[in-house]
């Protein structure tokens, strides 16, 4: 019996040194945290992987308030990462070109086109808190829009805009776009 308890003290002991079941110690006094924004942008990666993603938050005393605004900010921070990923995958493609004015102008207004198509945007998660103290709830929320069927229409967009189309190097942009897309079809095949 004295055996078992000083096997099993010495268990616990040992749990408690390697820091089992507490806050995981990082470098030099810093312990790793979780906030629910971390949390999202995991599940982002985990569960919505054919999806874009754009996490926001708020606060307030109405919780109906803090959601919306929440769902807002989410909304503006997706479609200004979009934008972003847009540009970046066309600038790439066309940075070897000799008309980088022409093509940066096309860059740029593909970009912002692409935030005209956001259309098929839903909350996918939404994670409360409240402040009994304040009184307060802090939201922070989670909205999502399919990766294929976004760049689908983008090229239809781009496509359907005859002065998008007339502009230099386009052509040369939405094979970058098609790129894009063929390479989330292939990875939503796997």
């Amino acid at each position: 019996m004295k055996k078992t308890k000083v096997l099993t003290m010495a268990v616990i002991s040992a749990a408690l040194i390697l820091g089992c079941g507490g806050p995981k110690q990082v470098q030099n006094g810093f312990e790793e945290v979780t906030t629910p924004s971390i949390e999202l942008r995991k599940l982002c990666m985990v569960k919505y992987k054919d999806f874009y993603c754009g996490i926001g938050d708020e606060v307030s005393s109405d919780e109906y308030t803090a959601t919306t605004f929440a769902e807002t900010k989410a909304r503006a921070n997706m479609s200004t990462s979009i934008a972003t990923l847009v540009k970046r995958v066309a600038g790439i493609s066309t940075s070897n070109t000799s008309d980088k004015d022409d093509v940066s102008g096309a860059v740029e207004r593909i970009g912002e086109e692409s935030k005209n198509d956001l259309v098929d945007v839903s909350v996918s998660e939404i994670k409360t808190a409240y402040n009994k103290e304040e009184k307060k709830y802090h939201v922070y929320v989670m909205v999502s829009t399919n990766k294929k069927d976004f760049l689908e229409k983008l090229k239809a967009r781009v496509s359907a805009n005859q002065e998008l189309a007339d502009l230099a190097k386009t052509a040369k942009i939405m094979e970058a776009i098609n790129k894009e897309a063929e390479n989330t079809e292939n990875f939503l095949d796997r």
